[in-house]
């Protein structure tokens, strides 16, 4: 698995995206919004996905 931060955001093969990693980052992205002002403890969030196989899972750890 070789995930990577770039200036882009989250780099990496999608199937080394689920489990895990998608948890640490989403956790990580949620604080950064909560401690920046630009959401607030509990607002709603969506989450995207395309039609990657791996998409679902991702999603569903988001």
């Amino acid at each position: 698995m070789s995930v990577k931060f770039g200036t882009s955001g989250l780099r990496g093969l999608s199937s080394d995206l689920v489990g895990e990693p998608s948890s640490l980052y989403t956790a990580a992205f949620c604080r950064h919004l909560i401690e920046s002002g630009h959401a607030e403890q509990g607002a709603p969030v969506l989450v995207g996905q395309d039609f990657r196989a791996s998409s679902p899972k991702i999603a569903a750890r988001c």
